[in-house]
């Protein structure tokens, strides 16, 4: 074979190899597309979907049994989020009396913020909880609202939350990083902002906690009462199942 035949067949083999990568491009791209799209139209507000959610919320109480009174919608693509209302957790199927009342809540996340574990959380609005005495405390626990409160001229976001505890009012703000832009914004908490719970008539505060696998760091903690302050740090580690440790 001449040498100009085989320069013939090393391009047709190039030629070859490049038609099947585009292909296999095509193919992959075309696969994707359906699946975003097969993403986007599973959201509604079906009686599947509602199991689900109400499967997800006895799971975040310890198993006891639940029940969603209404289902706004619940997304996948291009948000993965749930709105929806009146969710009531039980502590046995035969009491009928709620342990715990969720008046409405609607969360959100982007879809990519999500896939990739960032903890960017694009709406996040929580209304009318209510916690009997002994499931968040000896003392009966209510949520008024907790919710991003954004200044769109100022550029800047909180996170604000208020209720009671017992007979306390207690209140809650955490200053939030804003990305994004009109109609698409998206809001995360930073690394050193400073965490603000005031109850009856004690503040506390608190840079933001530093997660490392199994290793918590909670700096810069204040605790400040008419009768005295105390200030440090605290460190949380476990060791091993049911045993943690505490330094500080």
């Amino acid at each position: 074979m001449s040498y100009q035949s085989h320069l013939l067949d090393d391009h047709k083999e190039k030629k070859s190899l490049l038609s099947r990568l585009a292909k296999l491009a095509f193919i992959l791209c075309a696969m994707f597309l359906v699946f975003i799209t097969i993403l986007a139209n599973m959201g509604g507000s079906s009686d599947m979907l509602k199991g689900g959610l109400e499967g997800f919320v006895s799971t975040s109480f310890g198993g006891n049994p639940s029940k969603v009174g209404k289902l706004n919608r619940i997304s996948f693509f291009p948000k993965m989020g749930v709105n929806a209302e009146d969710i009531h957790v039980y502590s046995s199927e035969r009491n009928l009396f709620p342990i715990v009342k969720i008046g409405k809540i609607k969360a959100s996340m982007g879809f990519w913020n999500v896939v990739f574990s960032n903890s960017k959380i694009s709406e996040l609005y929580v209304e009318d909880v209510k916690a009997i005495k002994g499931v968040l405390g000896k003392d009966e626990f209510t949520l008024d609202r907790l919710f991003i409160d954004h200044d769109h001229k100022a550029k800047q976001a909180m996170l604000r939350g208020h209720g009671r505890l017992g007979v306390h009012p207690w209140e809650l703000y955490v200053k939030l990083k804003v990305f994004g832009s009109e109609n698409n914004y998206s809001y995360a908490v930073d690394e050193n902002a400073k965490i603000n719970f005031d109850i009856a008539d004690i503040h506390i505060s608190a840079r933001t906690v530093r997660h490392y696998g199994e290793f918590f760091e909670i700096s810069d903690i204040g605790v400040e009462t008419e009768h005295g302050n105390v200030y440090g740090n605290i460190e949380i580690s476990s060791l091993e199942k049911g045993l943690v440790k505490l330094k500080g």
